[in-house]
């Protein structure tokens, strides 16, 4: 979550970074935090504070038509394309 973001607007923005900016969500409820404190594995002796949302959603427009779950990007190339035989 970025600051001051509530937990369903973060995660419209995450669907649509994940679905591409045509996505449209519609989030339908939540049921509140969780909250999870532990060392961090990197670093032991550092403690943690982990608040986790989650939140009921459903795409409601957008999903790529090959029904994956990515956007599809046009190829890149780098190089020389290799002569036709």
């Amino acid at each position: 979550m970025q600051p001051g973001e509530s937990p369903e607007a973060a995660a419209a923005r995450a669907v649509r970074e994940e679905l591409g900016t045509r996505a449209r969500v519609r989030i339908l409820g939540g049921d509140g935090a969780r909250v999870e404190e532990r060392e961090f594995a990197s670093n032991p002796g550092l403690a943690a504070r982990y608040v986790l949302h989650a939140v009921d959603a459903e795409v409601i427009d957008g999903l790529p038509e090959d029904g994956s779950s990515r956007p599809r990007r046009p190829a890149r190339t780098t190089g020389t394309p290799a002569p036709s035989p």
